[in-house]
C-alpha cells in the first residue's frame, strides 16, 4: 500500500515532471562535507518511480582537491529519480584538516533536464524527510521544498531551500553560506565517530517529523552555534587549499548562524572570541565581587545541570527501553557514543562551575551572608558527583578545579570514596540550608527562581539517605515535604507551541516540563526502602515502582533499581552494563583513566 501511495503521488503531482524512462550521457558535480578526497567512492543508484533502488548503479571517484566528479557513461534509467551517494574521507573545515575516518552522505534528485548534481550535508539531512513526505502524499517537488524549509527552520534560518543538490560550498551564494553554517555547527569540535553518530541521530529524527525535539541533539546545535567561528573556518580553508595551489574566495557565512541560540538571527548574533572567553568556562578571576554575582553563577549552574540531567534521562530511558524507536539510536556499549560523551562532559562542566563558585566563597570575606549559597552549592556538588558515580563507578573526583597542566592527569577515585565525599558535602550543606530556610520562606526571595528548582534541606537529606543506602551504611529516614527538587528543561522550540518536551514511545509520549530529582513520591519510596531494607520482596516491589517512574521524568530510577539489585532483571542488561563505558576521547587525553570492565 505504501509503495502504491508513493507511486501515485510521485507520478501525479501537479508540479512534477511526468515519470518515465530516460537516458543520460553524463552527470557531474561535487561531493562535499568539506570536499571528499580522491579515492572516495561516488555511486549513482537507479530508482523506480516509488524511489526504490533497482540494484543498477554506476560508480566513479572524485578528481582533484575540491571533490569534483564526472560520471561519463551512457545511462538508461527506469525513471528520472536517482540517489547519489559518496563514501570516503573529507576535509573537516572546523579543524582545518582531513578526517580520520570515512563517512557516507546521500542525495536524492529528479535528474530530468539536468546534467549536474551535488552531494552535501543539506542533501543528506533532507533525503529521509523528503521520502517521508512522499509517503504522506506530497509530490516530489513539494516534498523537497518542504523538507528544505523545515531544515532551515531547525537552525533559525528563514527562506526556501528547494534543491540542495544544486548547492556547493564554493558557490559564494546564500545557499553555500547556509551549507557552511550548518556544517560548521554540527561538526563543532567532535571526533569523527561522535560527528557520525550525531549526523545519524539528526537525520533519523528530522525525517520523522521535520523538526528536532530531543534534548541531546538540540544541545549539540546550541553548542555548535555558540562556539561557531566562521572567520577561523574561512581562514583555515583558504590556508589548506592555498598549500595545494588553489586560491579560494569563501563567503562570510556568519549571517546564517544563531550564535546566541534565541531562535532568531539578528543583530544580536555575533561570533564569540573563544580565545578570550571560551563559552564552556566561567572566568575565575574576580568571579564573585557581590551577591548578584553569586546569583548569576548559581543560575548558570542550574542551567548546566538541566543539560546533564536531560542527558541522564535520555540514557535512562534507553536502558529501560522507553525511547521511541527510530528516533534515537543510542549504543550504551560504545565508548565513542555521542550521547555518553555528552553526559560525561555536561556532568563535569557542572562540577567545574560549582567548584569555581565554592572556592572564593570559602576563601574570602564578603559583605553579604554567603552561608545559604555555600549550602546550596555543596548540595549541588554532592548531587552531581553522585549521579556521575552511579553512571560510571570510579571517576575523577576533585573539589578544587585543577590547573590546565594537571587537568588531563586526574586519577580515578573509587566509587565508594566519591560517595563518602558526597556525604561530607551534605554534612556541610544541610545545616546551612536549614539555617537559610529559617530566615527565608522561599528561595525565590534569594535567587529569583522557584523554590522547587533548587535543593532544600529536605532534598539534601533525601540525597543523603540515597547515598547511605548505596554504601550500605546506617541510613536515616528522609523527612517528607510536598516541595521537592526538580530540574527545569531549558530547550524551547516554537514548533512545539511553546512546550518543553522529551520524546518517549508513542503510547506514552507527553510533555515533560521538568526532570524530577526528588518529590513526595520518591521520598515515600526511599522511606519504605529504609524501613524494609531487609525484606527481599518489598525491595523487588520498590524496584518495579521506580521503573514505572522512569517514563515520568524521574532521573533517579536507574540508580534505584541498581541499588535494589534488580537492574538486570528489569532491563536484561549484563553485569558489566551496570556501568557505562568511559568516553574514548577522555581515555585518550587522560592516561590515568582506566576503562570500565567489559568494554574495549
Amino acid at each position: 500500500m505504501l509503495t502504491l501511495c508513493m507511486l501515485a503521488f510521485v507520478a501525479c503531482g501537479d508540479d512534477d515532471n511526468e515519470v518515465g524512462p530516460m537516458k543520460m550521457q553524463r552527470l557531474s558535480g561535487h561531493v562535499e562535507k568539506g570536499p571528499f578526497v580522491q579515492g572516495s567512492e561516488v555511486t549513482l543508484h537507479e530508482l523506480t518511480a516509488d524511489l526504490s533502488q533497482t540494484g543498477k548503479s554506476f560508480r566513479t571517484q572524485p578528481e582533484g582537491a575540491l571533490g569534483a566528479f564526472n560520471l561519463n557513461t551512457a545511462m538508461e534509467l527506469v525513471s528520472q529519480y536517482v540517489e547519489l551517494s559518496v563514501t570516503g574521507f573529507y576535509y573537516n573545515e572546523v579543524r582545518g584538516e582531513l578526517s580520520t575516518a570515512p563517512i557516507t552522505l546521500h542525495a536524492l534528485s529528479d535528474v530530468s533536464g539536468r546534467s549536474t548534481m551535488n552531494v552535501n550535508l543539506l542533501t543528506h539531512l533532507t533525503q529521509g524527510r523528503t521520502k517521508k513526505l512522499l509517503s504522506e502524499g506530497k509530490s516530489f517537488n513539494e516534498a523537497k521544498a518542504q523538507a528544505g524549509r523545515e531544515l532551515l527552520r531547525v537552525f533559525a534560518i528563514d527562506g526556501e531551500l528547494p534543491t540542495p543538490e544544486n548547492v556547493s560550498i564554493f558557490d559564494n551564494s546564500r545557499e553555500s553560506g547556509i551549507l557552511l553554517a550548518i556544517s560548521t555547527i554540527l561538526l563543532h569540535d567532535y571526533t569523527d565517530a561522535e560527528f557520525t553518530e550525531l549526523l545519524s541521530a539528526f537525520a533519523t529524527e528530522f525525517a520523522e517529523n521535520g523538526r528536532i525535539i530531543s534534548t541531546p541533539i538540540l544541545k549539540a546545535i546550541q553548542l555548535g552555534q555558540a562556539e561557531a567561528q566562521p572567520s577561523k573556518v574561512i581562514e583555515k580553508m583558504q590556508d589548506f587549499y592555498n598549500e595545494r595551489g588553489i586560491s579560494l574566495q569563501i563567503l562570510d557565512f556568519s549571517p546564517y548562524i544563531d550564535f546566541n541560540g534565541d531562535g532568531v538571527i539578528d543583530e544580536q548574533d555575533k561570533e564569540a572570541d573563544l580565545d578570550e572567553h571560551p563559552t564552556d568556562t566561567i572566568v575565575e578571576e574576580n568571579l564573585i565581587t557581590n551577591e548578584n554575582d553569586v546569583k548569576t553563577i548559581i543560575n548558570v549552574i542550574l542551567s548546566q545541570l538541566s543539560y546533564f540531567s536531560a542527558d541522564q534521562l535520555t540514557l535512562q530511558m534507553q536502558r529501560f527501553g522507553l525511547l521511541e524507536s527510530g528516533i534515537y539510536d543510542i549504543n550504551l556499549n560504545s565508548s565513542t557514543s555521542y550521547y555518553i560523551a555528552s553526559t560525561w562532559n555536561d556532568g563535569y562542566k557542572a562540577v567545574n562551575y560549582i567548584n569555581t563558585a565554592i572556592t572564593p566563597l570559602e576563601q574570602r570575606q564578603y559583605n553579604f551572608d554567603k552561608k545559604p549559597y555555600l549550602g546550596l552549592l555543596y548540595a549541588l556538588r554532592a548531587y552531581t558527583y553522585y549521579q556521575l558515580s552511579i553512571l560510571w563507578g570510579n571517576i575523577p573526583y576533585y573539589t578544587e578545579n585543577p590547573n590546565i597542566e594537571t587537568f588531563t592527569n586526574i586519577p580515578q577515585t573509587s566509587s565508594e570514596d566519591v560517595l563518602r565525599g558526597c556525604l561530607q558535602d551534605l554534612d556541610a550543606a544541610i545545616p546551612l540550608l536549614q539555617e537559610a530556610e529559617g530566615q527565608h520562606s522561599d528561595w525565590k526571595n534569594i535567587l529569583g527562581v522557584s523554590s522547587d528548582l533548587v535543593p532544600n534541606s529536605h532534598a539534601a537529606r533525601a540525597l543523603y539517605t540515597e547515598i547511605c543506602l548505596a554504601l550500605g551504611k546506617p541510613t536515616p529516614t528522609p523527612t517528607n515535604l510536598s516541595t521537592g527538587f526538580v530540574i527545569k528543561m531549558l530547550y524551547y522550540n516554537d514548533a512545539l507551541d511553546g512546550h518543553y518536551f522529551m520524546v518517549f514511545r508513542e503510547e506514552i509520549g507527553r510533555e515533560i516540563p521538568h526532570i524530577v530529582a526528588y518529590d513526595a513520591t520518591t521520598y515515600g519510596l526511599l522511606s519504605t526502602e529504609v524501613e524494609k531494607r531487609n525484606d527481599t520482596e518489598t525491595q523487588k516491589e520498590l524496584a518495579s515502582l521506580w521503573k514505572n517512574l522512569a517514563n515520568k521524568g524521574v532521573v533517579g530510577a536507574w540508580a534505584a533499581v541498581k541499588r535494589l539489585g534488580q537492574a538486570q532483571v528489569l532491563t536484561g542488561c549484563k553485569n558489566h552494563e551496570l556501568l557505562l563505558p568511559i568516553p574514548a576521547e577522555d581515555l585518550r587525553t587522560n592516561p590515568n583513566l582506566k576503562q570500565n570492565p567489559g568494554y574495549e
